[in-house]
């Protein structure tokens, strides 16, 4: 399932943290702007044509299934309402980033978005990295 480096987390309170951390959030939103920065850079008349399509159908489906999620996590890992929220909002974030590398995957090859929602969908919480772009390492609980 790992298609770049990982780094098991064996405690709860070290997975939240890492899950809530800036920096967790700071790459997520890194890997969706290289994304977006090449196709506006090399592919600009796709990119206007097809960005913000390509999100607005995979926010429905997105929307439902990163509820879903948060509202199990708020009560596996006895989150607070905001963190439920906060839960939801990036896994939300994630699932539309997948959507934009599968979408654009033959002028992009990057795979971030899509190796995290593996790691969701084998039953894991993907909680954080450590490096920089395409070194990054994965924390997973």
């Amino acid at each position: 399932m790992a298609d770049r480096p990982v780094c098991w987390v064996s405690r709860l309170g070290e997975a939240k943290a890492g899950f809530f951390s800036k920096a967790w959030d700071n790459a997520v939103t890194d890997a969706s702007n290289q994304i977006s920065g090449h196709l506006f850079k090399h592919c600009q008349d796709r990119y206007n044509a097809e960005w913000n399509e390509v999100a607005k159908q995979a926010a429905v489906q997105s929307t439902r299934i990163a509820r879903m999620a948060a509202e199990a996590a708020a009560v596996s890992f006895a989150l607070k309402p905001s963190q439920q929220v906060y839960f939801e909002r990036l896994v939300r974030r994630q699932l539309i980033a997948a959507v934009h590398e599968c979408h654009f995957a033959d002028v992009f090859e990057m795979s971030f978005a899509q190796s995290i929602c593996r790691w969701y969908t084998g039953g894991y919480l993907p909680c954080g990295c450590h490096g920089v772009e395409h070194a990054l390492e994965l924390q997973v609980w």
